[in-house]
């Protein structure tokens, strides 16, 4: 995956494993740092030019902000990423957004084009959370239409009401469906409108320090 990575010229990988706070033991955050350093090891070795970086992909829940204050967030930066139950709507999260944006903090939403209840018709429930600084990572294959045309149709909506608030991810998890390829979704994006994956690519770039 890291050689996958590599040619695809990604050079720094912030690796963003399923946490929950209400279940997880935050010392779980140690034991990813442990294996981070390990596996950056692996990669050294092998001459593999690809940056480890530690975050997680937090479950919404109740008392998550006060966790992410402290740690958890995106490679020690200001932004965390989270992510909604197939239950949960864009209103569940507002509370959440809210409470980062008054302490500074930067929300992502992880790949909101792949919820249940949000749809290319629809894109406009997530405006609320823009407005109040939220970010939405939409998934590279997503765009490049792996996870069907109703994502992609959602992703590309997502996109256009809200191209100075999304950044792209791999979402990667093998080297099956789930690739660690970026190009594949900034293609998809410029092909969907001019000057709309360089908009996205500054917006990560911009995404560790919130105005």
């Amino acid at each position: 995956m890291a050689r996958c990575a590599e040619a695809d010229g990604v050079k720094r990988i912030v690796c963003t494993p399923h946490m929950n706070a209400d279940i997880d033991p935050l010392s779980r955050l140690d034991g990813f740092e442990a294996l981070r350093a390990s596996v950056q090891a692996m990669l050294d070795a092998e001459g593999i030019g690809v940056t480890l970086e530690c975050g997680a992909e937090w479950m919404l829940s109740a008392d998550l902000i006060d966790v992410v204050r402290e740690r958890g967030r995106l490679a020690g930066t200001k932004a965390f990423l989270f992510e909604l139950s197939p239950f949960m709507t864009a209103v569940a999260a507002e509370g959440l957004v809210e409470d980062a944006a008054e302490l500074g903090l930067r929300p992502v939403l992880a790949h909101p084009e792949r919820y249940p209840w949000l749809s290319a018709q629809n894109a406009a429930q997530l405006k609320p959370l823009a407005d109040m600084g939220c970010v939405f990572q939409l998934t590279s294959a997503s765009l490049a239409g792996n996870f069907g045309r109703d994502v992609r149709r959602a992703g590309e909506a997502v996109a256009r009401m809200y191209p100075d608030s999304i950044v792209l991810a791999t979402d990667a998890h093998n080297m099956d469906r789930r690739k660690p390829v970026l190009s594949d979704g900034y293609r998809a994006l410029e092909a969907l409108e001019r000057g709309l994956a360089a908009r996205a690519q500054a917006q990560l770039t911009n995404l560790p320090n919130p105005d």
